[in-house]
């Protein structure tokens, strides 16, 4: 029996300048994809993402400007997804992490890649406009410290386990000085995320009122493919417009989402995001079910076109 191919799209803290750069440069299909999103951005804002992320002559800080990163994951991810189905690896299910839920909505059919992008857009300009800025800190600890630890306490909301030993918060900026004071007093292994609002906590909560009265404009249907919920921890025949909202305001279940696939099934895990973030998830989180199934097709230390070849193949062989 062959094995079943699980689309992963990643969020928010996995994108980097250049990321998808060869295949822009290199492959007709992406960059096609790419440069329609990018025309769709520029009726939006008067910008261009390709711009953004493609310039040689960019210096390389973190790529954090909300409003370009937001439909920057969603442009790669979404181009991505439709050259692997045409090179024909089709997913039997999707899922996405945080905001990569709306590239892995678009590719399963519930909302027009149109209405994706412009969703990620407008949920950029409603954060930019309400919220106070934030941070993400990715920790390597037991998520227990949360309720032991009186800083994290006061001044952190957990968003997310990611497996047993990695874990992710939220904070205001504000409040980073007494957060890395205290990791660094326990000795403990943290990163910074290249985020600059506090996703998925009350931190964000002002722009709830604009997003949702937009929400409701956008069209909805049932899934193509089979999605499943990073917000739930399942999968969902139906969705509401609320939904969009609540997938970057309220924690992460990836781990849930990744244990409601059916046990008796084999699954090939391809990760669609720029970082490979969800593979090593997935190898962590279902090491006895992902041993040699898990493919990240934007390593972030690059793949030239062979690299990527060999990887459509072996992920063919496997499904």
């Amino acid at each position: 029996m062959s094995a079943s191919v699980v689309f992963m799209f990643s969020g928010q803290g996995s994108q980097y300048y250049g990321m998808g750069l060869e295949l822009f440069r290199y492959h007709a299909m992406f960059r096609k994809g790419m440069e329609e999103l990018d025309e769709i951005f520029g009726d939006h804002t008067g910008g261009s993402v390709i711009a953004c992320l493609y310039s040689e002559q960019r210096a390389k800080p973190p790529f954090k400007d909300l409003l370009y990163t937001h439909a920057a994951i969603f442009m790669v991810e979404y181009a991505l997804a439709q050259l692997v189905i045409e090179e024909g690896i089709t997913p039997q299910f999707v899922t996405g992490s945080s905001m990569g839920e709306f590239a892995s909505a678009s590719v399963s059919g519930i909302i027009s890649v149109e209405d994706g992008l412009t969703s990620v857009i407008t949920q950029a300009q409603s954060i930019i406009a309400t919220c106070e800025k934030g941070v993400m800190i990715a920790i390597l600890h037991t998520p227990e410290i949360m309720q032991s630890w009186p800083v994290l306490q006061q001044y952190a909301e957990l968003v997310a386990v990611n497996f047993s030993s990695h874990f992710v918060i939220s904070a205001l900026a504000n409040s980073l000085t007494f957060i890395e004071a205290e990791l660094k007093k326990q000795r403990v292994t943290y990163q910074l995320l290249p985020v600059s609002y506090a996703f998925h906590s009350s931190y964000i909560e002002p722009a709830a009122t604009s997003y949702l009265d937009f929400l409701q404009s956008v069209s909805i249907s049932a899934p193509q493919i089979p999605f499943i919920s990073c917000l739930t921890g399942g999968r969902l025949a139906a969705i509401q417009s609320n939904y969009f909202w609540d997938i970057i305001r309220d924690p992460i279940d990836f781990r849930g989402a990744l244990n409601s696939l059916p046990e008796h099934d084999e699954y090939v895990y391809v990760d669609l995001g720029p970082s490979g973030t969800l593979a090593t998830f997935t190898k962590y989180s279902l090491p006895e079910r992902s041993v040699n199934s898990r493919f990240t097709l934007l390593p972030p230390y690059g793949a030239n076109i062979e690299q990527f070849t060999a990887m459509i193949r072996q992920i063919k062989t496997r499904s």
